[in-house]
């Protein structure tokens, strides 16, 4: 018991570490009051410009105009009920006792709208310069990457972003190994567990088994978002991106499994993507599909979100 409270201190006394270097990064980045195209908010500020494939201005003009419809999307879903220990509770013949529960989002949502101004802007900014400087690619797949980051983000997009854990309850991935480092979620994907930390660490060749928090810096975050999202690096039950968002098929639910398997709001990211589409398809400089402009909407009634 006393080596848990150890362990369990050692992850509080890390997190309490993180969010201070944070909250002073993110002040900083508040205040810079930069225009959308300034250095600042650059994948790596002073790198040189990659050729342009997002139309800045209409992008924002066109998110605007979605953040002012006050679109409401919202669904029902259930979800397992769990024990003070996080395990899921059975009924008497062992199957798991599921809790009817109610979403609702909109990008109008004083949370969501904040994506026009100040840091989130800079930090999306930041993965169109990446998406630009890497190659692009289906422009899909970043409004993917955008829906992504903003959800795991907790809304924030904040590139810096970590896990909210509390002393008790800790997950196992949570949990420090031998020599003090955790693997729990960290960046703009909340990338977490060793083995996705090994996959990240030869993909960005940089030691991020060794030193987990380099996940939570800026220009990782971004390039473990965009990287993870175009190449499907995150999980293989779910297969390849393409299979779900190519030029003929939004499959937006089903992507989101790509990302997170196990979630009971697929729906919502899948949402949050095909808003991001609406904005990125008319900007893109390249060839775009257009989409029905029904299909957002649409996404409430896919109940089968397993891969397919």
């Amino acid at each position: 018991m006393k080596n848990s409270h150890v362990l369990a201190g050692t992850v509080i006394a890390s997190i309490i570490a993180i969010n201070i270097c944070l909250a002073a990064e993110g002040s900083a980045v508040a205040a810079l009051g930069v225009s959308s195209d300034a250095d600042a908010c650059r994948y790596q500020p002073g790198s040189p410009s990659a050729v342009r494939l997002i139309d800045r201005a209409k992008f924002w003009s066109k998110m605007k105009e979605i953040v002012q419809h006050q679109e409401s999307f919202e669904y029902d879903f259930f979800e397992p009920v769990k024990n003070a220990d996080g395990k899921p509770v059975k009924d008497a013949s062992g199957r798991p006792i599921l809790k009817k529960r109610h979403e609702a989002i909109s990008f109008n949502s004083k949370n969501v709208r904040a994506i026009l101004n100040g840091a989130p802007k800079c930090t999306i900014e930041g993965i169109f310069d990446y998406w630009e400087i890497s190659g692009g690619g289906d422009p899909k797949v970043l409004a993917l990457s955008l829906s992504t980051a903003l959800k795991e983000s907790n809304y924030t997009l904040q590139p810096e972003y970590i896990e909210k854990l509390t002393e008790t309850n800790l997950p196992s991935y949570a949990k420090p190994d031998k020599h003090g480092r955790a693997y729990y979620g960290r960046g703009l994907t909340q990338l977490t567990k060793i083995e996705n930390y090994k996959t990240f660490e030869n993909r960005l060749g940089i030691n991020l088994v060794n030193q987990p928090e380099l996940a939570a810096i800026r220009e990782h975050s971004i390039r473990i978002l965009v990287d993870g999202a175009r190449l499907s690096l995150f999980n293989t039950k779910y297969g390849k991106v393409e299979t779900y968002l190519n030029n003929t098929k939004s499959d937006w639910v089903r992507a989101r499994g790509l990302v997170n398997p196990g979630s009971y709001r697929k729906r919502t990211t899948g949402y949050l993507a095909c808003r991001f589409y609406d904005a990125v398809q008319p900007a893109y400089l390249q060839p775009a599909p257009v989409q029905d402009t029904a299909l957002c909407m649409q996404l409430a009634l896919q109940v089968d979100d397993n891969p397919l």
